[in-house]
């Protein structure tokens, strides 16, 4: 179930009280928190009664999160060499053209790989600042795309793909990202990855919110 509150004491003994979305209410001696990062820096807020310490609201707000999606093409006809890749390597002027085009979003693919579990197919990873246009464009556009990038590069006519699954990591809210790093801002308030997985605790010691 889809949790709205956790209502938690650091008196000993006292039960902490998690609220889910369909109305429910149960009772806890712990709670652990899986969550995403992403979820956590949305909705803290309101997710936690009283509030996380300032220490670990500071590590939410300011630990870097982003989003790497990825696009798997099945094809029934393979054109490519066994444990070839392929990566994207523009003219400027040509990447000033993309970016100004309904294609932009093809500026943060990072390349195509293939994987012998599935010979058939080519996995793509695609980050950077269009990922919501990826995850929004339909399946379609999406394909037509990608084949219209492959056959740039590869100046020759391809077949479309037979099949095409694509991540929704940054629109599924559940999630709201994929990827997690440290970053400057965190180095600078010396906060640590462990910062945020420290349980809170009961007055006694006995650890209770497990992250």
């Amino acid at each position: 179930k889809e949790v709205i509150n956790i209502k938690y004491s650091q008196i000993p003994d006292e039960k902490t009280i998690v609220k889910c979305a369909d109305g429910s209410i149960y009772e806890a001696d712990h709670v652990i928190i899986t969550v995403s990062l992403g979820v956590l820096k949305a909705q803290h807020n309101n997710l936690f009664s009283p509030a996380l310490s300032d220490k670990k609201i500071s590590v939410i707000e300011n630990y870097a999160y982003g989003t790497v999606g990825k696009i798997f093409l099945d094809f029934e006809e393979i054109f490519w060499e066994e444990h070839e890749a392929f990566a994207f390597l523009w003219l400027e002027e040509e990447l000033n053209e993309l970016k100004s085009s309904d294609k932009k979003w093809l500026a943060g693919i990072a390349g195509f790989y293939n994987f012998d579990s599935f010979p058939n197919s080519l996995e793509g990873f695609v980050s950077g600042e269009h990922i919501e246009i990826f995850e929004e464009i339909s399946d379609e556009k999406l394909i037509t795309d990608c084949m219209w990038l492959f056959e740039k590069f590869l100046n020759r006519n391809l077949t479309k793909p037979r099949a095409m699954k694509r991540t929704n990591w940054k629109s599924n809210r559940h999630f709201q990202g994929s990827y997690s790093n440290l970053n400057m801002g965190m180095e600078k308030l010396n906060f640590k990855p462990h910062d945020l997985a420290e349980p809170v605790r009961k007055l006694d010691g006995n650890a209770f919110l497990h992250f």
